[in-house]
């Protein structure tokens, strides 16, 4: 289950991402970091990179923001 943060819905409405593409780097990330209390899910999705940050309780994944950028090796070496 996935719970958004206002602070991530915000960030996604101007980002004009999908709401699908985040939910599959969440739930199916290529990569996944983990620091601390918190995750950084990586996805690849044609020419440019997804990346979630999300926190986990529980198994509800609790969406803290979310980005995308082109720059794949960065993220996906």
């Amino acid at each position: 289950m996935l719970i958004f943060s206002k602070h991530a819905l915000k960030r996604i409405a101007e980002r004009k991402l999908s709401a699908e593409q985040v939910s599959l780097t969440a739930d199916a990330p290529d990569k996944l970091h983990r620091k601390d209390d918190e995750y950084q899910a990586i996805k690849l999705f044609g020419n440019k990179v997804v990346i979630v940050i999300y926190s986990l309780s529980g198994g509800v994944k609790f969406i803290i923001t979310a980005w995308e950028t082109k720059k794949i090796k960065k993220y996906l070496p």
